[in-house]
């Protein structure tokens, strides 16, 4: 295939980066929310083919443990940032340029929670706040920064993953499902609380 050179690095020079959608093309949603539906999505399909493979005893699903546990892993990381983000807009406080945090545990226990509480004080009597936290500290202890299932080895050559030796992944399906329901319960709640607020009350801003 020939390609034709230009002045510039362009990457639509490669003509599969369009700006404009045609028949074969797949528009980007390039909200929070299109990036979260699509990992999301993404991770659900990963597993019903792991799954499948698993139970008809096909080997190779075993590689693509490590796709579908990072997808995953970027979707929590994204939607809990969505959140604070949310969070920050309706106590009308100007948002950080960027989240330096990978940690999951860091932005639930340090961020949401707090950002939370400034909304609705009895953020802390959900039973199942425990549990999530529980996930999140499960999930950061073999991946705080979001590396181990992305390389086999890190910026020193440490092994990834070490000690762990396999996966239940139905198990860890079940928990990350609740995971994303409570999250998403979480996120109708916030947007509960801010519009019973008035119309009058809130600033002059849309998520």
């Amino acid at each position: 295939m020939e390609i034709k050179k230009t002045k510039n690095n362009d990457p639509r020079k490669f003509k599969f980066f369009k700006k404009n959608a045609g028949f074969e093309s797949v528009y980007l949603d390039k909200s929070y929310g299109g990036y979260r539906k699509g990992y999301k999505q993404a991770a659900e399909v990963l597993y019903k083919k792991i799954f499948s493979f698993q139970k008809k005893g096909i080997k190779e699903y075993q590689s693509m443990i490590f796709p579908f546990l990072f997808v995953y892993r970027h979707y929590f990381e994204i939607t809990l940032k969505d959140l604070i983000r949310k969070c920050y807009f309706y106590n009308d406080i100007v948002m950080p340029e960027r989240f330096p945090d990978h940690n999951l545990s860091d932005l639930w226990n340090k961020k949401l929670k707090h950002a939370i509480k400034r909304i609705e004080d009895s953020f802390e009597e959900h039973t199942e706040t425990t549990e999530i936290t529980e996930a999140f500290k499960s999930f950061d202890s073999i991946d705080k920064k979001a590396q181990e299932f992305r390389y086999p080895m890190n910026k020193l050559g440490k092994q990834s993953l070490m000690g762990l030796k396999s996966i239940d992944i139905k198990r860890f399906y079940k928990t990350a499902s609740k995971v994303s329901s409570f999250l998403e319960i979480l996120e109708s709640e916030i947007h509960f609380y801010w519009h019973a607020v008035g119309e009058t009350e809130k600033p002059d801003k849309k998520f």
